[in-house]
């Protein structure tokens, strides 16, 4: 008799330990589903958020650019390019890259060119450099740009809907410009060509509003004033655009573009005033994954 009662106690104290211990994996089940539940929730994007992001396409700026060139004599005329000849539109490429690390930080990058020539004859005296261009000189101008964009970011609030975040980088604007003229004799041949790299940071805001699982909408804008040895510059960017999600691995974007930019720089033979401006849309392809 006292064998089963001891029996009975021992699996009653068995059952007992089971039952406590599927308890606890339960809880701890529970626990791990909510854990993981609250971190998908932490870590979820809008679909438009991948790791790796290339960008190709066509931009179609409207420009708009006033410069002056002072010499050793101190003097310069000012001159509006586009009055001057030169096209206001200028259709060209664009080339970009995003990437994002972890699920806060990215970086960018970006390139476009806009290189621009003009004949023309002279109406009045231009002084430009070192010479003075006189009156019916059969000029050629040219103004080439390339603009380099590198920046990294932080978004600091994210969900399916949004993304926003804050970022910091440079643009980098390479600029080219000359002017020069051949007449019958060596006296009425000139030459001045002026060039500045001007590395100007900025400091700017981004966002991201997901419209639709296919839809959504970004827009970015970054300024900053600053001197920098021999070169002060101020910069204003500005970018909207609405993506479509068209294939798995491919976006279309359709954006609105500019960027204004006042550039003042001192060389050994030279000083330089620059206003440009441009603005225009823009039309691109986007390749993103996710991983190798």
């Amino acid at each position: 008799m006292k064998s089963l009662v001891a029996k009975k106690e021992l699996i009653l104290l068995v059952l007992f330990m089971m039952c406590y211990q599927a308890s606890a994996w339960g809880n701890v089940s529970e626990d791990s589903i909510r854990t993981e539940k609250k971190v998908k929730k932490v870590h979820e994007k809008p679909w438009t958020v991948h790791r790796f992001n290339f960008k190709a396409g066509g931009f179609f700026p409207i420009n708009n650019t006033s410069i002056r060139v002072d010499g050793a004599r101190g003097n310069g005329t000012d001159i509006d390019l586009e009055k001057f000849g030169m096209p206001r539109h200028t259709p060209t490429f664009i080339f970009g890259f995003n990437g994002r690390f972890g699920n806060h930080h990215r970086v960018d990058f970006n390139y476009y060119r806009l290189h621009r020539h003009a004949d023309r004859k002279l109406e009045k005296e231009l002084d430009f450099g070192e010479h003075t261009y006189p009156v019916n000189a059969d000029v050629y101008a040219y103004f080439n740009t390339d603009v380099y964009r590198v920046s990294y970011g932080y978004a600091f609030f994210s969900n399916k809907k949004f993304d926003v975040g804050a970022n910091i980088g440079f643009h980098v604007l390479r600029f080219d410009l000359g002017m020069s003229t051949t007449g019958k004799t060596l006296e009425l041949s000139y030459e001045d060509d002026f060039g500045i790299t001007a590395p100007l940071p900025n400091f700017g805001l981004w966002g991201t509003y997901a419209i639709s699982s296919k839809f959504a909408i970004t827009a970015e804008v970054d300024y900053l004033a600053v001197k920098i040895g021999d070169i002060k510059g101020r910069i204003i960017a500005t970018d909207i655009a609405l993506q479509y999600g068209f294939l798995k691995h491919f976006n279309v974007n359709v954006g609105y573009t500019g960027l204004w930019v006042n550039v003042e720089a001192s060389k050994k033979r030279f000083e330089g005033d620059l206003s440009w401006g441009y603005n225009g849309p823009s039309v691109a392809i986007v390749y993103h994954f996710d991983g190798f």
